[in-house]
């Protein structure tokens, strides 16, 4: 990413882009190297999945410093096509929550072609639910959980936040609540028929088990898989980070979302980062990152402000 286009869209964040550390890792020496790993469920077979009783896992990173005060808290969606990728590979971002005082709790959720899209959606909700459910007992404020994900994991956490109480998208287990203060996208897909016509994964085999049929013969599940077709001016706020020259998920999947996010009247902030490509955080201190990290600071403030009018533990 050219600088000079960087420094650009940095302003707009209130950043002030850092050339030194532009090929910097993630050190932060008071954060967890290492996190709790904990059971939130026990599912069934869903609609492709085999093994019952299959154990649904997450790992709990907790800020190092205790406080009697309850913390927000991430959950936190890992990406990988939804048939690859597993909880807690993005640690960085990990560090990067703990070190702003949130607790994370990065979850596995069951992958293609066993499952299909709507169950993983399903077992998002389903973590959710778990985590406010035992908010007291990982000291979390269960009225500022920050549900995000990147690419995959960045479309299920945008539909299973715009399908809360939406009973075609049930939890994959039992759960009283699971709403959310606020979610995140990097580079996550918004609309299914459109991505996948428009790119090689209308070759890909493992589409059809995915989606539960083409989008010609269940286009009810493409639309409640589609972020960009659920929108309501009631959707929890969102923070949308795409790059401009994004070759896997192409950038007109966000500007779409963000468009009708806008029409709809709902909380929404969209940061375009030009000529970034995907998975551009991996360059931690890449100028994408850095603008990133700008914005999504901006947007703790707004998810991690109490009191959010949630429905309180569950």
């Amino acid at each position: 990413m050219p600088y000079a286009a960087a420094s650009g869209t940095a302003r707009q964040q209130g950043l002030h882009l850092a050339p030194a550390r532009y090929f910097d890792g993630v050190n932060y020496a008071e954060v967890p190297d290492r996190a709790r790993t904990l059971t939130y469920a026990r599912v069934g077979r869903g609609d492709r999945a085999r093994a019952k009783g299959l154990k649904l896992r997450l790992d709990l990173w907790a800020p190092p410093k205790r406080t009697d005060a309850p913390r927000p808290a991430v959950v936190w969606v890992h990406g990988g096509g939804w048939n690859k990728g597993h909880r807690s590979q993005t640690p960085a971002w990990n560090r990067w929550f703990n070190a702003r005082g949130w607790s994370v709790f990065d979850i596995d959720y069951r992958l293609a072609p066993r499952a299909t899209q709507l169950d993983q959606i399903g077992d998002v909700k389903c973590a959710v639910g778990w985590v406010r459910r035992h908010a007291r007992v990982y000291g979390v404020d269960p009225d500022r959980l920050l549900l995000a994900g990147s690419s995959a994991g960045g479309n299920l956490a945008l539909a299973a936040a715009y399908t809360e109480g939406d009973g075609r998208v049930p939890a994959s287990c039992q759960v009283r609540d699971s709403s959310v203060a606020g979610v995140l996208s990097l580079y996550g897909p918004t609309d299914m028929r459109r991505l996948i016509a428009g790119t090689a994964l209308r070759r890909d085999p493992m589409i059809p088990l995915l989606m539960g049929g083409s989008a010609a013969t269940a286009p009810a599940r493409y639309r409640l898989g589609s972020p960009a077709r659920l929108v309501r001016g009631d959707v929890p706020p969102t923070l949308l980070l795409h790059g401009s020259a994004d070759r896997a998920v192409p950038v007109a999947q966000a500007r779409e979302l963000a468009r009708r996010l806008e029409e709809a009247g709902a909380p929404a902030t969209y940061v375009e980062l030009p000529w970034a490509d995907h998975c551009f955080d991996v360059n931690w201190g890449g100028w994408g990152s850095q603008i990133a990290r700008a914005a999504t600071e901006r947007f703790l403030k707004v998810v991690g402000r109490p009191p959010y009018p949630g429905k309180g533990p569950a």
